[in-house]
């Protein structure tokens, strides 16, 4: 029982009565929500190694979870993401919440909603770039296509912080096929 609480209620696991973590005995997500809450550290991304070669656990403050690996290449098994098409899938990603919520908000209908992303990677010294990306917005429904159009770009020009941090160094295009018809 918890002495600072009402009778018959407890603390939370972990959560002394005076709000401190008992960081020792928290595990996982608690642990993280309890650092988070209590001591205001904002850990963005734990990357953990899972078995003897590259595959890896990337971890998010909020608990979620997704895999990498390398290229068959140099010894990985191609069971996760490769960090570049992880930039892809962000960029991807990032603008699609951009322009679903601007489209949400301008009262259009969206019944189905994808994005692809097709990249041409360079190579410079011992590393290679993106040097053109190119995301395919398709979207069905009752949306008006300048609606559609100006919310890529603004997705693209304002809104989209994936979409900033490659445009220094990549050509970004995109294309809309709306209703089964490209528009772009």
């Amino acid at each position: 029982m918890c002495k600072d609480l009402p009778a018959r209620k407890k603390c939370p696991p972990g959560i002394n009565a005076c709000g401190n973590s008992n960081l020792f005995y928290a595990r996982g997500r608690l642990r993280d929500r309890i650092i988070h809450k209590f001591f205001k550290m904002n850990k963005e991304i734990e990357i953990i190694r899972i078995d003897e070669d590259y595959l890896m656990e990337a971890t998010n403050g909020t608990g979620n979870t997704l895999l990498m690996d390398a290229s068959e290449s140099i010894g990985g098994h191609h069971k996760g993401f490769r960090p570049m098409e992880m930039l892809l899938a962000a960029i991807g990603g990032c603008s699609a919440i951009d322009v679903i919520n601007i489209l949400r908000k301008q009262k259009q209908q969206i019944r189905k909603f994808a994005v692809s992303v097709e990249a041409e990677r360079e190579k410079v010294e011992q590393h290679t770039e993106f040097r053109k990306i190119r995301l395919i917005f398709k979207i069905d429904g009752e949306v008006k296509a300048e609606n559609a159009l100006k919310a890529i770009q603004l997705s693209h020009d304002k809104y989209c912080s994936v979409s900033k941090a490659l445009e220094t160094k990549s050509e970004i295009s995109f294309n809309l096929v709306l209703n089964g018809e490209e528009t772009l």
